[in-house]
């Protein structure tokens, strides 16, 4: 996806964005800590992107243990023809995307609705999204982090 090397080392401009998917992860983890290994879990990844969050996916099943079945909904074709590619080529039978907007899609039964880095309002629509599906998880990381960071810093100043 951009990020590593065939031998798996991280391309050092890719260092920052690799280190936030482990940070996602990480957080994600805690928060399944507890879910029952028995339950499939059901995730939304809205504004899917490159699919960066198959990270995500590979260590639910492989490092938890839990039974996943993890949709990403991206509005570019190519990016979510790659990703499917990946997904297939790695035999993630629980992963596919699929290439829609944010707005245009409907969630209903999942369990966590996530977004990384998704653009201007999309990240309020993935929101919505989880709030209409009665969603348990909401978990979120807006692209503009990095402003939001700086406006915190100077307000506590």
């Amino acid at each position: 996806m951009g990020l590593a090397t065939q031998e798996g080392k991280i391309y050092n401009k890719a260092q920052d964005k690799f280190k936030q998917i482990n940070k996602y992860v990480e957080l994600l983890a805690h928060l399944l800590i507890d879910y029952p290994i028995d339950k499939n879990i059901k995730i939304a990844d809205m504004g899917s992107g490159k699919g960066y969050l198959i990270a995500l996916y590979e260590f639910l099943i492989k490092t938890k243990n839990l039974r996943c079945r993890m949709t990403g909904y991206e509005i570019r074709e190519d990016i979510v023809t790659l990703c499917n590619q990946v997904a297939l080529k790695n035999e993630f039978v629980g992963l596919n995307f699929q290439q829609k907007s944010i707005e245009d899609t409907i969630v209903d039964d999942v369990d966590m609705v996530i977004a990384l880095h998704a653009c201007n309002i999309a990240t309020d629509m993935a929101i919505v999204k989880g709030i209409q599906a009665g969603s348990q998880y909401i978990i979120v990381a807006p692209c503009c982090h990095k402003q939001v960071r700086s406006a915190m810093k100077h307000e506590n100043d």
